[in-house]
């Protein structure tokens, strides 16, 4: 019996680890610090989105220091977020935009903080985004 109830509670915390959309929405998050090695520390630097995001609905996001919208996708079973950006940015050899992508691990350090760590592309980059 103590077995099965340490495993559900594993299982929750796991569970409340995890960040869904409905967390996301309601208010501007802004930088405030830094994210290294799972800890809160350092500078902020996890430009475009330092400067504020606001999670509008499922998929956009408004990107404060581009001053327009983002569409974002939460991956891998919400442990990743990925924005796309459509934006002015043109392909030199053709017409057509290219799409530009900020892929991060997203972490629920609380209701109104979590924490973004760069992946891919954005390797290197972290921040802890606060909720105003």
């Amino acid at each position: 019996m103590k077995k099965k109830s340490l495993l559900i509670s594993l299982m929750l915390i796991l569970i409340g680890c995890s960040v869904h959309t409905e967390d996301l929405l309601d208010g501007t998050w802004t930088a405030t610090s830094g994210y290294q090695n799972g800890k809160i520390q350092g500078e902020a630097n996890c430009y475009p989105f330092q400067e504020g995001v606001e999670f509008k609905d499922e998929n956009t996001a408004y990107i404060k220091v581009y001053e327009r919208d983002f569409e974002y996708e939460l991956k891998d079973r919400s442990k990743e977020i990925v924005f796309g950006d459509s934006g002015p940015v043109k392909d030199s050899t053709s017409e057509n935009s290219v799409t530009m992508y900020h892929r991060y691990e997203i972490k629920k350090i609380n209701d109104d903080e979590i924490a973004l760590e760069g992946q891919g592309l954005s390797e290197g980059k972290s921040c802890v985004l606060e909720r105003k």
